[in-house]
């Protein structure tokens, strides 16, 4: 792949970053970081136990996060590279739910906290892991869990990678799920909707 990447500065690099992570919404009109999200649903003994999540970003702010902020050139990304990553560019997305919108039987939940965060490299793009607990027990009667991944701001548009929803569960359990755009939850002036995935689920009768 050609490094036109190189025609960018640090400063331009750390403008990019800005613009994911510090700026307020009004400094940005349109993505400035393109990230593929896949989302596995987990249950434990219990019932839901929250969402696995995959981002892929592209090779642009690849670029940016390893040249800039770990300062290497080839590559050699290193475990001990990941805490540095976490706390300079993913913490900070505690102040917006980790781009997270969940509702629990249509009542918001608020992510404050995910977990077992992981970086690393396929290829040439930067890839995030991290959990999103979210415990809601099963009983003998329906329960409705909503999660949609994006960026209100359109800082970065967040788009679906190939195959982006699975399933862990367990056999004591019925679950029904769906992924579909939510025309209620307009964002950017009204002008895009996410797709949101409907968990569904009770014990086996």
């Amino acid at each position: 792949m050609p490094r036109f990447f190189k025609l960018y500065n640090k400063a331009a690099a750390g403008l990019i970053i800005a613009c994911l992570f510090l700026l307020p919404p009004q400094v940005s009109a349109h993505p400035h970081v393109f990230v593929e999200n896949k989302i596995e649903i987990v249950f434990d003994e219990a019932g839901l136990a929250g969402f696995q999540s995959t981002w892929v970003f592209d090779e642009m702010f690849t670029i940016v996060i390893l040249e800039d902020m770990l300062e290497i050139s080839d590559y050699a990304m290193m475990p001990e590279h990941v805490p540095m990553i976490k706390e300079q560019a993913f913490d900070h997305l505690k102040e917006h739910g980790y781009f997270t919108d969940i509702t629990i039987n249509r009542k918001p939940f608020k992510v404050q906290f995910v977990k077992d965060f992981d970086a690393r490299l396929d290829g040439e793009k930067l890839v995030y892991e991290f959990f999103i607990p979210c415990h809601v027990k099963a009983i003998s009667s329906w329960k409705t869990v909503n999660v949609a991944q994006y960026d209100p701001t359109f800082y970065s548009a967040l788009t679906f990678a190939e195959d982006p929803i699975s399933l862990t569960k367990k056999e004591q359990f019925q679950v029904e799920h769906k992924t579909e755009v939510n025309q209620d939850k307009s964002y950017y002036f009204g002008m895009l909707h996410p797709w949101e995935t409907e968990i569904r689920f009770k014990l086996k009768e």
